[in-house]
This record gives C-alpha cells, sequence and structure tokens, in this order.
C-alpha cells in the first residue's frame, strides 16, 4: 500500500478512535457527578470530555506511529497522573 493512501486511513481510523475513547469516558460522568440520565449531563461537559480525551488520543496516535506502543502509554499515563491526582489535588 502506498504511503500516502495508508497515512490518509491511519488517520481517519485515529479520528473515529478518538471519539470512541471520548464517548467511553460519558459513563464516568453519570457517575462522578451522580447524573441520572445521559439527558442530564450540560452539552457544554459533553464538549469538553469529547475535546480533551479526543486531543488527547488524535495526540497519542501520532506519536504511537512516531515513536511506538510505549509512548502512547506514556501518554496516557502521564494525563491521567496531571489530571487525576495532580489537578484532582486542587
Amino acid at each position: 500500500m502506498k504511503g500516502s493512501r495508508r497515512n490518509k486511513i491511519f488517520w481517519v481510523v485515529t479520528i473515529f478512535s478518538a471519539l470512541a475513547f471520548s464517548a467511553a469516558h460519558i459513563p464516568a460522568l453519570l457517575y462522578l457527578y451522580n447524573f441520572p440520565t445521559l439527558a442530564d449531563i450540560p452539552p457544554v461537559l459533553y464538549a469538553e470530555i469529547v475535546f480533551i480525551n479526543g486531543l488527547i488520543s488524535i495526540f497519542a496516535a501520532y506519536y504511537f506511529i512516531k515513536f511506538g506502543f510505549l509512548a502512547a502509554v506514556g501518554i496516557h499515563f502521564w494525563t491521567d497522573i496531571i489530571f487525576h491526582v495532580i489537578w484532582g489535588a486542587f
């Protein structure tokens, strides 16, 4: 497969996986903020979850291609440390 075609397919798959990764974090909102249904979650909170998780997912995919699997795992690990441990402490 040609490089440019493979590159385009990679980024299309990356966008879809970033959206799926973001959507997988939505149930945590129900639990953490005690929302009874998905309809009770404010739209701005949906946008924040999709934007932050999607952006980090795309960033990790880029580093996965450039440096390998451990780079993507490291990005996920350090993002969790920053957002859940450091930010959570404040």
